[in-house]
């Protein structure tokens, strides 16, 4: 298992049933994710295609940590709305209401640390796919100049070959 990856429990049993099946988990490509350069036609080809590679790698990366993220926050969205059900039934002995009763479920401590869990768990997967959608952006506009610059090479023989 890829040591930078961050695996809670439900997301490390998923992986390691993709593990399990032959399937590899990619490990961060690198110390930072590269900056895509103010003006991306000054590299050179190779310069270019490297810049490419970095981003595909970090988006495989990205990617499976998106994964996680999504399954470790419904994890824990299940944990709360799980305790809130069972709670509500604890807690039910002695109020008059189920409004009392549901007031004492939401006011324990256990019910604080699960929402704090999912609070977390929340947060992280939408700052992951922030990054995700980031790194698909620069790659895709990476990829858009290739794509130019290819274009432009066919216009370019084909010219050569009338000029002459």
């Amino acid at each position: 298992m890829p040591p930078n990856l961050r695996l809670r429990r439900a997301s490390r049993r998923a992986a390691n049933a993709a593990m399990g099946q032959g399937m590899w988990l990619p490990a961060r490509p690198g110390d930072e994710m590269p900056d895509l350069p103010h003006d991306v036609t000054e590299l050179d080809d190779s310069a270019l295609m490297t810049l490419f590679g970095q981003y595909t790698q970090w988006l495989e990366f990205v990617g499976v940590q998106l994964a996680a993220a999504e399954i470790d926050e419904a994890a824990a969205r299940d944990a709360l709305e799980r305790y809130k059900s069972i709670g509500l039934l604890n807690h039910s002995e002695g109020s008059k209401t189920v409004t009392a009763a549901k007031a004492k479920a939401l006011s324990s401590p256990e019910y604080e640390e699960l929402s704090d869990k999912y609070n977390e768990a929340h947060a992280y997967r939408k700052i992951i796919t922030a990054m995700y959608e980031s790194t698909e952006h620069k790659q895709r506009f990476v990829s858009r100049e290739l794509s130019r610059r290819i274009g432009r090479a066919d216009t370019d023989r084909r010219e050569g070959r009338w000029a002459a």
